[in-house]
């Protein structure tokens, strides 16, 4: 997926327009690594506004080792661009990572094909894993939240109202969500205060208070270290049925 420009290490000696022209050429897949603004809502400059505008450019860096760009993902998301995390690794891991992961970026592929990586890069399917924070599109958050946070048991306290959910986290990521309430239409619920972590792999009973019972009841859920944009959290709603 990069390009070569040839021969080898032309590249520095060539202006800048000519590489991206080059790569867009091999068909690669370029994007803007570790953007730091000095003005925290900085608009693009010249440079890299024709480059978008020309397909030169497809993706952006949002998260680099430690660090989280929120302007690089505010702009991301203005000028449709990917969100890319990276480790920015340049010497031996465990100087920089000893005793945790690297961020990384998670392609939402139809397959594990090369071509299909390649493709869901271009289509912006990308998911941002960096220490406990997510980031993405909404459409990709929605996607991989669906998919690992389940209600997999619900029911009622006693003879009254008040429902129970047992909320598994089926992903390997740390989920901590704000039960917002929910319920059904025109009856008035009870959220559970302070956010909730759901450890990898575990799960985590919550409560909902109703006026009445009801067979189908909304979990109204925000997904607090899931953001869709800058401090933006995801809403995600699911289903008891208690």
């Amino acid at each position: 997926m990069g390009a070569v420009c040839r021969p080898i290490g032309a590249a520095s000696t060539r202006p800048a327009r000519e590489v991206l022209e080059e790569a867009k050429r091999q068909d690669a897949f370029v994007f803007w690594n570790h953007p730091s603004f000095e003005t925290p809502n900085a608009e693009l400059n010249d440079f890299h506004r024709d480059a978008i505008e020309a397909d030169l450019l497809s993706g952006v860096e949002v998260a680099n080792g430690g660090r989280y760009y929120p302007n690089a993902h505010r702009l991301a998301l203005k000028h449709n661009l990917a969100l890319i995390g990276t480790s920015d690794v340049h010497e031996l891991i465990a100087w920089d990572y000893e005793g945790r992961f690297r961020p990384v970026t998670l392609v939402l592929a139809e397959d594990r094909t090369p071509a299909a990586v390649k493709r869901a890069l271009f289509e912006r399917r990308t998911v941002i894993w960096q220490d406990e924070l997510l980031i993405a599109h909404t459409a990709e958050m929605t996607a991989l939240l669906e998919a690992s946070l389940v209600v997999s048991k619900s029911g009622w306290y006693g003879s009254g109202s008040v429902a129970w959910a047992e909320l598994e986290n089926r992903s390997s990521a740390v989920l901590v969500v704000r039960n917002e309430g929910g319920g059904v239409t025109g009856r008035s619920t009870i959220g559970q205060p302070g956010p909730v972590r759901i450890e990898p792999h575990s799960s985590k009973r919550l409560s909902l208070g109703l006026d009445a019972r009801a067979s189908s009841v909304e979990l109204r859920l925000t997904v607090l270290n899931a953001l869709v944009a800058p401090q933006e959290p995801t809403k995600l709603t699911l289903i008891l049925q208690p």
